[in-house]
């Protein structure tokens, strides 16, 4: 976007002038990752790690706009980056993530989405020196040794298939090679795993849709496939119902790594712009552009009512600014501001979500925990267990439902008890070597659990109930953020890592920075907390708030803004 263009450039200046003065880059030339970056807490160089590096060296070295421009020491330390990546590769054409996988494919594709442009980018501004000259030649022979590993390595997971395929793209552009053409056709033959609602397989809303989304972007324009930009327009419209109160994501759904983990927007800038460019969405210019705002602002409490305590960064490669793909002349016909507040059931992956601009909660299946309150900055997660036969008493709600009178349901059922000794008699008297399935069950019990979610003026109420076996020891376990507090009438108290309390009282007040909510409906009947058996470990990170209690019961417990 136009009037991102320059403030993007001074960042990535700043970036760079912090790099060059820094020890980031290996430069002893007997160490075994000279020219590569060390990672902090693993003392090595993963090998793809320094294509980033690489990017910004050449792209700001031709970047008239840049401080940095014609400085050689950029030219010179890409080089023996591009040496360092070259000496990585394998003869299969793969590389290795020394963090967990090896002769991997994928790894070779991340480090080509972004440095197939910055090939391109030295392609279009040559002066033609002998290091301008190695290092094309490098490059070129970076794509044609890894071209072997993207014909024929493979993938773990959904997203690899896509970036796994841009990388094809890239590279069939660059080669001239019809066989990775091909290849890539036959990733795309299994279809976008991306549904209606706009969710993709791994609901990775901190990590992978924005991978998908830029793989897919990447696979569109190099194989001339517009029809994909589809599904990254439902994804990043899906998007707007996923930011909190705190302009932080919900990632309670995620399948993968980003699962609980704090992430802001800001990560979608480039998916915001290019789809912006390409559909005049009004929605999608204004998020990119809020965004670009926050990253480029260093007291981001400048913008946003909380501080997201995070640096700020150049937000993307500036190969696709400087290749003329329109995105550095863009300015959008009009920006608006998309409605953030709202309820949504996405019925497909199991999560409800529902926000009203300081407040909101999310209820998800098959995950523990399965509900997040949250007013401004402050959140409760909430958990369920029930010494119920160990591990079977995890409230792991396996249905949502929507309820006549507006709310949720969400339900978990178990039966589990004892076994008879054989009618018959058995050849063995080997345990692992006898048929377990012919003894008969006996004093068969059930655990039933439902919960219902009220939407409440500024809150929600939980109605509780339990049936089945009777006098069960249960708890709900209220996770509360660390560094607040817990108010009554009675007492207060700081919430700590790795802290718990047993709620005795009816009412609370948990407070954490400026924002506050009242928990109504307390109980606590017995202290089976922590210790509870076939439980989830209390989590060291929070302090956790028990709500205790036996079955057959029924309860209800309120969460409300305090404002």
């Amino acid at each position: 976007m136009k009037n991102h263009y320059e403030r993007a450039i001074e960042m990535a200046d700043r970036k760079m002038e912090s790099f060059l003065k820094s020890k980031k880059q290996e430069m002893r030339v007997d160490s075994r990752n000279y020219g590569g970056i060390i990672v902090p807490k693993k003392g090595f160089a993963e090998p793809a790690h320094i294509v980033g590096t690489i990017d910004s060296c050449i792209c700001l070295y031709y970047n008239e706009r840049s401080s940095h421009y014609g400085d050689k020491r950029l030219l010179e330390r890409a080089n023996i980056g591009l040496d360092f990546l070259l000496n990585s590769v394998h003869e299969d054409g793969t590389m290795d993530l020394l963090e967990t996988n090896f002769h991997d494919a994928t790894v070779v594709s991340f480090a080509i989405q972004p440095i197939a442009y910055t090939y391109r980018v030295l392609i279009k501004y040559t002066n033609g020196s002998a290091i301008e000259k190695e290092l094309e030649r490098k490059l070129y022979t970076f794509f044609e040794k890894t071209s072997k590993g993207l014909r024929e390595g493979g993938f773990h997971t959904p997203n690899h298939r896509w970036v796994l395929t841009s990388a094809l793209s890239l590279v069939y552009n660059i080669l001239g090679d019809e066989s990775l053409r091909e290849e890539a056709m036959l990733y795309l033959r299994e279809g976008i795993d991306c549904d209606e609602e706009g969710e993709y397989t791994e609901r990775s809303t901190g990590v992978y849709n924005v991978i998908n989304n830029r793989s897919l972007i990447i696979i569109a324009q190099e194989l001339n496939m517009p029809q994909l930009y589809e599904h990254v327009e439902r994804n990043l419209s899906m998007m707007f119902h996923y930011i909190e109160p705190d302009y932080s994501l919900c990632t309670m759904n995620s399948r993968r790594q980003d699962y609980g983990s704090l992430v802001y927007p800001d990560i979608y800038y480039e998916n915001y712009l290019i789809m912006a460019s390409k559909t005049g969405n009004p929605h999608f210019a204004w998020m990119c552009d809020f965004w670009f705002n926050v990253l480029y602002h260093k007291n981001k409490a400048a913008i946003l009512p909380y501080e997201i305590n995070k640096a700020p960064g150049a937000p993307m490669s500036f190969a696709k600014y400087m290749l003329d793909m329109g995105l550095k002349e863009f300015i959008p016909e009009r920006m608006e501001e998309p409605s953030l507040d709202g309820e949504k059931f996405f019925t497909n992956s199991g999560i409800v979500r529902y926000r009203d601009r300081d407040i909101s909660w999310t209820l998800v299946k098959d995950k523990t925990p399965f509900l997040k309150f949250q007013h401004g900055e402050a959140n409760i997660h909430v958990r369920l267990s029930a010494s119920f036969f160990g591990v079977l008493g995890r409230f792991i709600p396996q249905d949502i439902s929507k309820l006549d009178d507006g709310g949720y349901r969400i339900s978990y059922k178990k039966q589990w008890g004892y076994k008879r000794p054989f009618d018959e008699p058995v050849d063995t008297s080997v345990w692992d070597e006898m048929d377990h399935s012919k003894r008969k069950d006996v004093m068969m019990q059930d655990y039933i659990v439902d919960i219902d979610i009220h939407p409440q003026e500024d809150g929600i109420m939980l109605g509780v109930q339990l049936d089945g076996v009777e006098n069960l020891p249960y708890k709900l376990e209220l996770l509360l953020q660390p560094e607040g507090s817990i108010d009554s009438r009675d007492l207060s108290m700081p919430t700590l890592e790795g802290g718990y309390t047993f709620f005795k009282s009816n009412s609370i007040a948990y407070t954490f920075n400026d924002s506050s909510i009242e928990i109504v409906g307390g109980f606590c009947e017995h202290e089976y907390g922590p210790a509870m058996r076939g439980s989830d470990p209390q989590d060291q990170s929070m302090h956790t708030l028990y709500v205790t209690g036996f079955t057959r019961d029924r309860r209800q417990l309120t969460f409300k803004a305090i404002k």
